[in-house]
């Protein structure tokens, strides 16, 4: 603008009234005529029409008014006009031609007012001042006007408007607002063209203004807004070859407001003051490369809308970006470098702010949600948080349908959202590896038909009111980080969750709703998930170590899970059963490790029936708490070791009433350990059961039965076949000893209702006591016997011990080797032998098998309350009469 300076204030200056000024003293009429000239400014002396030569006054005087017409056949030349030098003057060109040589000047010194009614015709000069200490207005609504050079519209402390509604406009440079006067251009419509700069407020504090609606069309080689001008266009085109500049002073303010028409521009800049370009409507073509202001707004006003595209190629700064200020905005970037400190969406309360990143690069230091609503589509390119927030109403990843979207939460980062959508019609990635995501409604995964939305905390927080999946396909992992749904008491319903996808993560439900279609703890990594509270229902399998060399674990502490199917992967699985209710919706449980109360003060259950299938390596039933296990049909199979009673202080017990078990083992922790077999099939594929109790046929109404073979070991603290006793078991059992090594430390039972068979091996016990069918036909048995049931003894039977009998009846038809046996109730009858002492204190010994031979290889003592049952009938010992 140094151009501007040199050439304008010299120039006006330097004038004074001359030998070849010329006066017009009509208050009305045509600017030929002859009779209305004079060549004295304070009297009338005739002087002809001006030339081109001479300078015109019109309003010289203070106080005078005149007004000057140009016809369409008239022809005007001066050197210079001015219109209102102290008064007031009126040029009304209705066609013709009016030519000056140098300046045409409207509204002079202060009070003056000079105004130019162009309607028709052509006009041309070298330079225009309307507005100089004084008021200055230029009107055209049609012909053609040209100014070789300079035209200022307020050039020094004056007032200039100019209103173009037709015709042309042709300048080099102009000025709207040059020193501290207000300057206003008006176009609605014509044609206005500046071949090198237009320039709205020139100093500092000047408040001039360019308005383009309608039809008009401007063109200018630049544009500069400085100062506090402002340019608004509602209408109509703009193009700007080169630079558009807002503020270009560290004091000045220039605005640009778009609200409709449309503006090309080269590029949009700003030097070093405030420049703000706001979009309400219309349309901006960026012809180059860059955007660079301080504030870029888009549906700034209220009751706008206002939306603008970055395209590839394109380079967008600005240190405060707002999308919908007070209206409705909406920016889409498609490509290119866009960058800002703040951007906010939604500033004001009723304002409507949405931005599409589907391609290029975007860098903000923080995203702002105002009182409005504010929306973020991420369908592409990149999104940088190179501060430390992010605030908005509504995030979108993969919004567009065919869209690829993906975002990283870094740590220290703040995302803070009422929704957040990833994938809503497209592709979502959206990866958490640190900071703060806050949501005060849905986070949603692949929200319609065909989208897909994953969701992976690798670490930082993740609060949401719930998760949902919609129509799409919705996966969420969950590496690491802390994850909060309503506090723990919201809703996670997704097709895929995986803890422990590519990092160790873990998953704490205290409560609430989790549901998933497919569900992975420890993919390629370490996963945990505790649940202590609320329901989750994985519809088809729940997957614990996926991968090789990944460990997944479950811990159900409380809560209600559902599950299609337990898996394991290549990986190892371990399901810990604590607390809460477990329910196999499907099949099987399929997992390296299977846990019932674990954790010290748990107490747990769980119950297999019929059609379902559990399969471990290893179970443990009453790790540090409360276990109890119930089978009542299935295929249960363990291929190493069922422990029950882990720990020191735990309780556990197996209840297997139907259905088939097969186990490598069983053994007993330092805990308390329970087995009951009231049903179904035990199988023992390994060699060893180790057991606090050992109980068949516990449970009323059941009928358990075990097989020991040969090769095999059953150690129990206690054991109770078919227990009658009160309140406890009425049910039957059976247990038979083939081969093998049995062991029962303390006390072995049997009941009214239970049948011990002992065919072979070792039986060692505390005591026996029964009540029930003790059938002995072969192996050893060591420890005291008292029966009151049914003893029977075939073939060779080794016992060491003592054998004593209050009740029943015991029938020796093989051999038995025992210690002292007292008959202290019952009857005593066989056709074996007894190898042992026999003291019959009450009872009754009947030799034979009516009649037989009972052969004691031992004293026999009979007290005077016992009995000697004798059959005769006849002399042949053995055949006709029993012997003993």
């Amino acid at each position: 603008m140094a151009l501007a300076v040199s050439l304008a204030l010299p120039l006006l200056a330097s004038q004074s009234v001359q030998a070849y000024d010329k006066y017009y003293y009509c208050n009305t009429g045509s600017v030929t005529s002859g009779t209305c000239w004079s060549s004295s400014a304070y009297g009338f002396a005739y002087t002809p029409v001006p030339t081109s030569g001479d300078t015109a006054y019109y309003g010289y005087s203070s106080g005078s008014w005149q007004t000057a017409t140009l016809g369409t056949a008239d022809s005007a030349y001066s050197s210079e006009i001015w219109l209102g030098y102290s008064g007031s003057g009126t040029f009304i060109q209705t066609g013709g031609s009016n030519s000056i040589t140098y300046n045409l000047n409207l509204g002079h010194k202060a009070g003056s007012a000079g105004s130019y009614d162009m309607q028709a015709g052509t006009r041309t000069t070298a330079r225009e001042y309307i507005g100089i200490d004084g008021s200055g207005l230029f009107t055209q609504s049609g012909g053609t006007h040209t100014v070789s050079n300079q035209l200022h519209i307020s050039n020094r402390t004056g007032a200039g408007t100019y209103n173009l509604s037709g015709g042309t406009l042709a300048s080099d440079t102009e000025v709207i607002g040059y020193i501290t006067g207000m300057g206003t251009f008006k176009q609605t419509g014509g044609i206005h063209t500046v071949s090198s700069s237009l320039t709205i407020a020139n100093s500092s504090a000047n408040q001039s203004s360019y308005t383009l609606s309608g039809t008009g069309s401007l063109s200018a080689a630049s544009e500069n807004i400085g100062a506090s001008g402002t340019f608004t266009q509602t209408g109509g085109t703009n193009a700007v070859t080169g630079a558009l500049t807002l503020a270009q002073s560290g004091s000045s303010n220039g605005t640009y407001d778009l609200k409709g028409g449309t503006l090309t521009v080269g590029t949009i800049g700003y030097s070093s003051g405030t420049g703000a370009f706001n979009i309400d409507g219309g349309a901006l073509n960026v012809t180059g490369s860059t955007i660079n202001v301080n504030y870029f707004r888009v549906g700034n006003a209220a009751y706008t809308n206002g939306s603008f595209t970055l395209a590839s190629g394109k380079t967008l700064a600005a240190n405060n970006e707002v999308i919908g200020n007070a209206g409705t905005g909406t920016f889409t970037q498609n490509g290119g470098t866009h960058s800002s400190s703040t951007l906010t969406l939604g500033a004001n309360g009723g304002s409507t702010g949405t931005f599409n990143l589907n391609g290029g690069t975007l860098s903000v230091s923080s995203i702002a949600n105002g009182a409005g609503t504010g929306v973020f589509n991420l369908n592409g390119g990149t999104l940088t948080l190179a501060g430390v927030s992010m605030n908005v109403d509504t995030f979108n990843l993969g919004h567009a349908a065919g869209s690829n979207g993906s975002f990283v939460l870094a740590a220290s980062r703040t995302l803070t959202a009422a929704n957040v959508a990833v994938g809503v019609s497209g592709i979502g990635n959206f990866t958490q590896s640190g900071g703060t995501h806050t949501l005060s409604n849905a986070l949603t995964l692949g929200a319609s038909s065909g989208s897909s939305g994953t969701y992976t905390l690798n670490g930082g927080t993740l609060s949401a009111l719930y998760i949902a999946n919609g129509a799409g396909t919705g996966t969420l992992n969950i590496n690491g980080g802390t994850l909060s749904v309503f506090g723990g008491n919201g809703t996670i319903d997704v097709d895929t969750l995986v803890v422990g996808a590519s990092a160790a993560g873990t998953h704490t439900q205290t409560g609430g709703s989790l549901t998933a279609a497919h569900e992975t703890i420890g993919a390629s990594a370490a996963g945990t998930f505790t649940q202590s509270g609320g329901g989750h229902t994985v519809i088809s399998t729940l997957t614990l170590g996926a991968d090789s060399g990944s460990t997944g674990t479950y811990n159900l502490n409380g809560g209600n899970l559902g599950v299609g199917a337990i898996g394991n992967g290549a990986g190892t699985g371990t399901f810990n059963l604590n607390s809460g209710s477990l329910t196999l919706n499907g099949a099987s449980i399929d997992v390296d490790t299977f846990n019932l109360g674990m954790s010290a003060n748990a107490n747990s259950g769980f119950t297999l029936v019929t059609g379902k299938t559990l399969a471990a390596n290893n179970e443990t039933i009453g790790g540090s708490g409360y276990g109890t296990f119930t089978q009542n049909g299935g295929v249960h199979t363990v291929a190493n070791a069922l422990t029950l009673g882990s720990n020191a202080g735990s309780f556990s017990t197996f209840n297997l009433n139907g259905g088939n078990l097969s186990v490598g083992s069983i053994v007993n922790g330092t805990g308390s350990g329970t087995l009951n077999l009231n049903g179904g099939t035990l199988n023992l594929t390994g060699s060893t059961i180790d057991v606090d109790n050992f109980r068949i046929g516990q449970a009323v109404g059941s009928n358990g039965s075990f097989t020991l073979a040969s090769g095999k070991n059953l150690t129990a603290a206690y054991e109770t076949i078919g227990n009658a006793g009160t309140g406890t078991g009425t049910g039957t059992g059976s247990f038979t000893q083939a081969g093998g090594t049995h062991t029962v430390t303390y006390k072995l039972t049997v009941g009214t209702s239970g049948q011990m068979n002992l065919s072979g091996g070792n039986m060692t016990a505390g005591n026996v006591t029964s009540a029930g069918a003790l059938n002995l036909s072969g192996g050893t048995l060591t420890g005291d016997i008292s029966t009151s049931g049914n003893m029977n003894v075939s073939n060779t039977v080794t016992h060491t011990g003592n054998l004593t009998q209050t009740a029943g009846v015991t029938t020796v038809n093989g051999s038995l080797n025992t210690g002292t046996l007292t008959l202290q109730g019952g009857v005593l009858k066989g056709s074996g032998s007894i190898n042992g002492t026999v003291l019959n204190s009450a009872g009754t010994l009947s030799a034979g098998n009516s009649p037989g031979r009972l052969t004691i290889n031992g004293d026999y003592t009979q007290s005077a309350a016992a009995t000697f049952d004798a059959e005769v009938g006849g002399l042949i010992a053995g055949s006709q009469h029993d012997v003993l």
